[in-house]
């Protein structure tokens, strides 16, 4: 079974948190027990695929930046994408 580290606090009457691991989907919960039930649910959905543009194949978020540098790369290359100045 692997380890899952989140960060959480209590913020009024409501707990908030996110997994280490993917700290942009942070979720809430009346009580701390809710708090990990949302915790758990938002891991699964993530590893599971359900949200669009996650890709849970890295590791750490270097490897992820890492992986996502190379895509962008590949796929200018492959003139798929055109810069452009803002």
């Amino acid at each position: 079974m692997k380890t899952v580290r989140y960060v959480y606090w209590q913020d009024g009457d409501m707990w908030l948190g996110y997994i280490e691991e993917f700290p942009d989907y942070m979720t809430q919960g009346e009580t701390l027990e809710e708090l990990q039930a949302n915790l758990k649910d938002i891991y699964d959905d993530i590893t599971g695929g359900e949200i669009p543009g996650v890709n849970c194949q890295e590791r750490t978020r270097e490897s992820l930046l890492s992986s996502l540098r190379t895509t962008l790369s590949e796929a200018l290359e492959r003139k798929e994408m055109t810069p452009c100045r803002a």
